[in-house]
């Protein structure tokens, strides 16, 4: 059976640095961007990814959250015989 691209060892760390060099272009283009900052977080060089990254993670953090919440164990819908 073929393995997708996706499956192949090396394309964790291809993602990883693909992500970083995205950051960091959003960043240098911060400072080709003119634009009216509404808040202090806007001024900072690279605010605005800042906070993306710390969304991201706060909604990650979120869904763990609920899924401990709300999950049920692997073997709540077994058939025990009741």
């Amino acid at each position: 059976m073929r393995r997708h691209r996706l499956d192949r060892p090396g394309t964790a760390p291809m993602a990883w640095i693909a992500l970083v060099l995205l950051l960091a272009a959003s960043v240098i283009a911060q400072f080709g961007v003119g634009a009216e900052a509404h808040f202090d977080i806007e001024r900072w060089p690279g605010g605005m990814a800042l906070f993306g990254v710390a969304a991201a993670a706060a909604g990650v953090l979120a869904a763990w959250l609920l899924g401990r919440l709300l999950g049920r164990r692997d073997d709540y819908y077994d058939d025990d015989g009741r």
